[in-house]
Formats: structure tokens, C-alpha cells, sequence
């Protein structure tokens, strides 16, 4: 018998296979999924994304205020606090100009990722190949770009 999360999990994997396909062997970087939080947080702010620390719930409500990092990347040790002690925050980001622009699609619904992508494939062939492709924890999809 086939379940919901059986059908969405059977979908992610046909996506995703379908998304690898669009991603150019040399574009493809691999995933330590041994990196820290910290290690991450550092990774995205050397990339000139803003991040910030969200509750651990799933909720993604940040930890404490957060607008100003919608000025300002965080400091390394904004980062430390953050993110390096023994239960460190969740790590959330900013987008917008101080990411340079970035802008996040987020799919919260699986089944609406792949009839977008094939949408976008036919109005703008090749597109997808140069966006961002990142699994979140729920799963859930988002694709990054960044916009002039």
C-alpha cells in the first residue's frame, strides 16, 4: 500500500534525478553533510549571504531580532555564539541585497516542483541548470539565485 509520505518520498526522488540531469558534471559540487552549523554559517556568510539564528522547533521563527542583519552580514563572532557552542541555533538566511540579491523559490509542496521546473524549461530552456538546488530537513525544495 502506498502511503502519502511513500508517494511525496517516490516524488522527491524523481525530481531530484530529473534536476541532477539538468546540472552540468562540472557545475556539481558535492555536499559534506559532516560540516557543522558553524562551519556552514561561515561558508554562507564568505558567499556574502546573510544568516541568522533560528529556533530549533522547525517553526524557522528567528532566535532574536534579526532586521539588522538585513544590513549586514554577521561578524565570526555573532557566529561563534550562534552556532558553535554544544546545542548550537538553527541557521536561517536573509535574502535580498545584502545576500547580493539572492531570491529563494521555496516549495513547501513537493508536487508543485516538478510541473514548475517544466514550466520554466519550456519558457526558458537551460534555466534550471544554473540555479541553486537545496534540500531542506522537511523536505521541502528552494532554489537560489541571485538577481540584478
Amino acid at each position: 500500500m502506498t502511503t502519502p509520505t511513500s508517494r511525496k518520498t517516490e516524488h522527491l526522488t524523481r525530481l531530484m534525478v530529473r534536476l541532477q540531469q539538468t546540472v552540468r558534471a562540472e557545475e556539481a559540487r558535492p555536499v559534506n553533510h559532516s560540516m557543522t552549523t558553524a562551519e556552514m554559517a561561515a561558508r554562507l556568510v564568505a558567499a556574502h549571504i546573510s544568516v541568522i539564528p533560528v529556533k530549533l522547533d522547525g517553526s524557522k521563527i528567528p532566535d532574536r531580532e534579526w532586521k539588522v542583519y538585513q544590513q549586514r552580514l554577521a561578524t565570526a563572532g555573532e557566529l561563534t555564539q550562534w552556532f558553535g557552542g554544544r546545542r548550537p541555533l538553527g541557521l536561517g538566511i536573509v535574502a535580498g541585497a545584502v545576500s547580493g540579491n539572492l531570491e529563494v523559490i521555496d516549495f513547501d509542496d513537493l508536487a508543485l516542483a516538478e510541473p514548475w521546473n517544466e514550466l520554466v524549461e519550456a519558457e526558458c530552456p537551460e534555466l534550471t541548470k544554473r540555479l541553486v538546488l537545496i534540500v531542506t530537513p522537511r523536505p521541502r525544495l528552494q532554489f537560489w539565485y541571485r538577481s540584478e
